[in-house]
């Protein structure tokens, strides 16, 4: 059916926060949807925060709270039997929930669309399946033994052609009880559009992707700016400024959650800071921070009019020439203060920038310095340290002061990048993938004084997953206004416990306390450089698993932890005897013999690379002593 007149829509918004807290984007997605509904239900899996229901309460005309199960799908299960299943009046009742953010786009645009289609049921995009043996994987359950091509079930909508009829009813009452994820997959969204087209009813969907289906499965998450620019999608995926990068393997090298922050915010009247406000509340920065990468290159840029506090610290004579360079890039009514070690010589310092404050470098720490920091007078303020790394035999390691240097050094640069996107609220060098801390994690559990500061509050609030991120703190670029929170973070160390060692985690944590992104710098010419030390080191751990035919990072991990998890399984209940005359694969075998074969200290590293850097949930089997 189609219409031609106004419809009469109902709509059943699906919602659920583990803190029981509406950000303000739910808002602005209900206000907007509202106004193409006589009706909206918001079904709340859990619970509300008392204040929190305030916000909508105005906007939607009625909130019913049911138990946290079953999630989204069986939130509009519940909600289509709240406002009376096949015997409400209504023409059409669109399915919603909270994982998008927008609109991006105006409404009326897809909704006068649709109206005009001869339809059942339509949808906002189609997932285009997978003709595949599912077998033995996480998505066995679905009916069909593959993955047919499916509305997403996000936003979705049925008319009345097809809602009061028996077969829609019987689907909800015959569906299956979902506790997972993988389940209401399973169970529904895989299942919803092929079980109607089935039974003659017609469906179609907004945007239509067709032409990117050789190489593009999801086009929302792999080219959402293009499906919104080209295909007029009015709503982006929340994951997709939260998802890896890697974890989609069709996203272009990616990319694509960054560039759509950066379309949105420039392209757009859509406000990027109610993604920020979601994102940086509830999920870690190592969640957001590897899903954006957002990551600018410098360039020579002179400001005028603006103007900053840069505070370099110097302990040896090389890196002189590198403060010396960036100071003559301050703006206008800068100022420069020098921190310096007893052994430096500042003689061509003086000659050079006489005008720089020159202070010596007692036995305080970097931190100590920042928070000593007056930065009233001034627009930005800008930290390097040149304190070089130690090397054996009395050597120093220069990669990252240079690198550190070459991202930040020119003060112009830095400010035009610092507000070339919204929500930026600190720049930092992107690390050297070499040298000795080749992870920037760190496990929640391994910095237990860090974890305490963070539930006191003294970061604002932050989302904190399994790891911390380490980013140091002798390098960055802030607005002066942004400063306090990260001076108060470092005053907190060296007290109450708190260890010195963890104070490289406070940066991501400052930015995200205030709602802001952690961005990085790097020239071009040290990108090409650090990708191709990042690629030897890759290839060398590659080369530790890879076989003939199997050389894929992706496929390699895979395997490596399959065969671990196998031998934690049996490794107690099974004798060697039982092993070999077991129908097991070779790979299985020779991860048991390496076991036996191999030093405790080597299977400790081959098992925590591939577990995401966790340590073995059991012990090695001791070796019989000779």
């Amino acid at each position: 059916m189609k219409f031609t007149n106004r419809p009469r829509r109902i709509g059943i918004f699906a919602y659920f926060d583990k803190d029981g807290i509406i950000d303000e984007y739910i808002p602005v997605l209900l206000k907007a949807v509202k106004m193409h509904c006589d009706y909206v239900l918001v079904v709340v899996n859990g619970f509300l925060q008392p204040e929190q229901a305030d916000k909508i309460n105005r906007i939607v005309d009625n909130i019913q709270y049911r138990e946290n199960q079953g999630l989204d799908i069986t939130a509009y299960k519940e909600g289509f039997k709240y406002i009376g299943a096949g015997d409400v009046d209504a023409d059409e009742i669109l399915f919603f929930n909270q994982t998008v953010f927008g609109p991006v786009l105006p409404l009326q645009e897809m909704f006068d669309e649709m109206d005009n289609r001869d339809l059942d049921f339509w949808g906002l995009t189609q997932h285009k399946g997978l003709v595949a043996d599912l077998t033995d994987t996480i998505w066995k359950n679905v009916d069909y033994g593959y993955i047919p091509p499916h509305i997403q079930s996000y936003f979705f909508a049925v008319r009345k052609s097809m809602f009061k009829k028996l077969e829609f009813k019987e689907f909800w009452d015959n569906m299956p009880v979902i506790e997972t994820y993988v389940d209401a997959v399973s169970y529904h969204e895989m299942r919803f559009t092929k079980y109607f087209k089935d039974l003659d009813f017609i469906a179609d969907t907004y945007v239509d992707c067709e032409e990117w289906s050789g190489f593009m499965d999801y086009p929302l998450m792999g080219m959402p700016v293009q499906t919104v620019s080209s295909k007029r999608c009015p709503f982006v995926k929340r994951k997709s400024f939260i998802t890896k990068r890697t974890e989609i393997l069709s996203i272009p090298q990616g990319s694509a959650g960054w560039e759509l922050y950066n379309y949105i915010d420039k392209a757009t009247k859509y406000d990027v800071s109610l993604i920020l406000e979601n994102i940086t509340r509830t999920c870690s920065v190592t969640e957001y921070i590897p899903a954006l990468a957002p990551t600018y290159c410098p360039k020579d840029v002179q400001y005028m009019g603006k103007n900053a506090l840069a505070v370099y610290c110097i302990d040896s004579n090389y890196s002189q020439y590198l403060i010396i360079q960036s100071v003559k890039t301050l703006p206008a009514n800068s100022k420069a203060i020098i921190f310096y070690k007893p052994n430096v010589d500042m003689a061509l310092i003086q000659k050079e920038i006489p005008e720089a404050q020159l202070v010596h470098w007692g036995d305080i720490t970097l931190a100590d310095i920042i928070v000593s920091i007056d930065i009233k007078r001034y627009e930005y303020f800008l930290f390097l340290s040149a304190k070089e790394p130690a090397l054996p035999d009395d050597l120093t390691d220069l990669t990252a002061v240079i690198l550190a240097f070459n991202s930040l050094g020119n003060v112009g640069s830095d400010i035009e990048m610092l507000n070339s996107s919204t929500g930026i609220g600190a720049l930092c060098p992107v690390l050297s993938s070499t040298g000795d801390n080749f992870t920037r994690l760190t496990n929640v559990k391994e910095c237990s004084e860090l974890a305490g500061c963070v539930a006191a509050g003294c970061f604002g609030d932050v989302a904190v997953g399994k790891y911390f991120m380490k980013v140091p703190i002798d390098a960055f670029f802030v607005a002066a206004s942004d400063l306090a929170l990260i001076q108060a973070a470092c005053s907190a160390f060296g007290e109450d416990g708190i260890d010195y060692k963890d104070i490289d985690y406070i940066l991501p944590l400052c930015c995200a306390g205030q709602n802001k992104l952690l961005a990085f710098s790097l020239k071009w010419k040290d990108a090409v450089r650090c990708m191709w030390n990042a690629k030897e080191q890759l290839d060398t751990y590659t080369t530790l698993f890879s076989t003939k035919t199997k050389k894929c990072e992706g496929i390699l991990a895979f395997r490596s932890q399959g065969i671990i998890d196998f031998y934690n399984d049996k490794r107690f209940s099974t004798t060697l005897d039982e092993v070999f005359s077991a129908k097991l694969t070779l790979k299985q075998k020779t991860w048991i013999i390496l076991q036996i074969i191999i030093s405790e200290q080597l299977f400790d590293k081959l098992y925590k690379m591939t577990h995401k850097g966790r340590y073995p949930k059991v012990t090695v089997i001791p070796r019989e002593k000779k």
